[in-house]
């Protein structure tokens, strides 16, 4: 992404010097005709400084006369001696030479940390309770805002993690939300390349579970998308309505996780473990995210 970057400044300095070269030209012919019509301000005595329309009517002068240039061995007029290149020319050519060097520069960057284009990261889909902002229902002072500015709407927290190098793309969370954080995650991360192989629980409140709901045939028809949960939820969902439908046409596969037991992903590891919380359904779990060369926590 670094090199696309700069090989983009390159052209971008490229079509200045290229604009600012053919606008010299353009001035070059400019002056031209300035000769032509100082001979036809003598032949028809048009007083110099009119602006010409045509050689046999000229409107009083309303802006300067172009200056002339002179030739330097005998200072006398000399139309076709092109000025010195103004200054923009010699601007735009640094900026060339900056875009070639920048290019260079992020070239040789991408090189040494190459590795770096494939490692695993992660995108933040939402931050908000579960009922995201504002809330149903909620039209105090605070609430309004989001209301009247969708701008100022937040999701329910959920969480992407991408891995370029596998091909794969895992949620944090099936929020109410989960349309359009699937959609946020298809623009970085498409379907035809990364497949999402995962879907991570971590309790069984409404806005951590629910968006299971359009997995279903109703909605996306999805196959087999492994969901990854503790036992409590498993049981949970695998026996008890319209959950348990999703579980008996495919919609979903349950995968069983254990308090800090890593679920293994290639270069990446899943962990969870319990945290302090309302305890209705399932057992409630964070989950430590490690990568090659780094760590979260999502909680």
């Amino acid at each position: 992404m670094k090199s696309k970057s700069g090989l983009a400044l390159l052209c971008f300095a490229v079509k200045v010097l290229i604009c600012q070269v053919r606008g010299d030209e353009m001035m070059a012919c400019r002056r031209k005709r300035i000769a032509t019509r100082a001979s036809i301000y003598e032949k028809h005595e048009v007083p110099q400084g009119a602006w010409l329309i045509s050689p046999y009517v000229a409107i009083p002068k309303f802006r300067p006369a172009p200056k002339p240039v002179y030739n330097a061995r005998n200072l006398t007029r000399d139309p076709e001696v092109p000025e010195t290149p103004p200054a923009h020319i010699f601007k735009a050519i640094l900026l060339g030479l900056f875009a070639l060097l920048q290019s260079a520069m992020l070239c040789a960057e991408g090189s040494s940390n190459g590795a770096e284009v494939d490692s695993p990261f992660l995108f933040v889909l939402g931050v908000a309770q579960d009922a995201g902002y504002p809330q149903a229902g909620c039209y105090r002072p605070h609430c309004m805002p989001g209301w009247n500015n969708r701008d100022l709407r937040r999701s329910v927290v959920s969480l992407g993690l991408v891995d370029p190098a596998g091909g794969k793309k895992y949620l944090f969370e099936a929020t109410p939300d989960l349309p359009e954080q699937l959609f946020e995650l298809e623009k970085i991360a498409p379907t035809d390349r990364f497949e999402l192989a995962g879907v991570f629980l971590t309790h069984a409140h409404i806005g951590h579970y629910t968006g299971l709901m359009y997995f279903g045939h109703e909605s996306m028809g999805a196959r087999d998308v492994p969901v990854y949960a503790m036992p409590r939820m498993r049981e949970y969902l695998g026996n008890h309505g319209p959950w348990s439908q999703l579980v008996a046409y495919q919609n979903i596969r349950l995968v069983h996780l254990e308090a800090d037991l890593p679920a293994d992903l290639g270069m990446l590891k899943v962990t969870p473990f319990l945290v302090p919380h309302r305890k209705e359904y399932s057992e409630p779990v964070g989950f430590r995210i490690d990568g090659p060369n780094k760590s979260a926590l999502f909680i």
